[in-house]
């Protein structure tokens, strides 16, 4: 049975190579010379994301299978990043369990909504996102391709403010 976890110092390994694994196959589709920000990412930087921010594994026994990491940019407004499955757990349903106990924690805390930024022209990922309720709000290229901005609302409420994920 997989069990979602907060995240802690003795995990970084793990998070380390499943971000790595995930994110060379996101930087090959980008087909361009944009860098992504998450293959320069050091474990010292995982360690301080840990304690500043929300990092939940999936994990089966004791290895893990998948991660998600969110941060808050306002009172109500969450923003995803450096989600990931291990390449050979994909197609099983960790992402989605990653996904659902997120919007079950946010839903339960009254947040309004929740986003996260991907590439547009890796269509497998962006139906992905669009399968599990996001919708694209809008698209940019400021980091050198097609980044959309996808957004998934977890109230009725309505009363979010996107501009911060604008600035991510």
């Amino acid at each position: 049975m997989i069990i979602i976890l907060k995240a802690t110092n003795k995990d970084i390994e793990a998070i380390d190579k499943i971000t790595k694994q995930a994110f060379i196959i996101y930087q090959q589709k980008l087909n361009s010379g944009a860098k992504v920000a998450a293959l320069s990412e050091t474990k010292d930087d995982i360690a301080l994301d840990i304690k500043t921010n929300s990092i939940f594994v999936a994990k089966f026994d004791d290895d893990i299978l998948g991660i998600i990491r969110y941060k808050m940019l306002s009172g109500n407004l969450a923003y995803i990043y450096r989600f990931a499955v291990d390449s050979s757990n994909k197609a099983i349903g960790v992402g989605k369990q990653l996904l659902e106990f997120v919007f079950a924690k946010l839903t339960n805390n009254n947040i309004d909504a929740i986003c996260l930024h991907t590439n547009t022209e890796y269509t497998t990922l962006s139906r992905y996102y669009q399968n599990h309720g996001f919708i694209i709000n809008s698209v940019c290229e400021k980091k050198g391709y097609k980044r959309g901005l996808f957004v998934k609302e977890l109230s009725k409420n309505k009363n979010y403010d996107l501009s911060p994920a604008l600035k991510m």
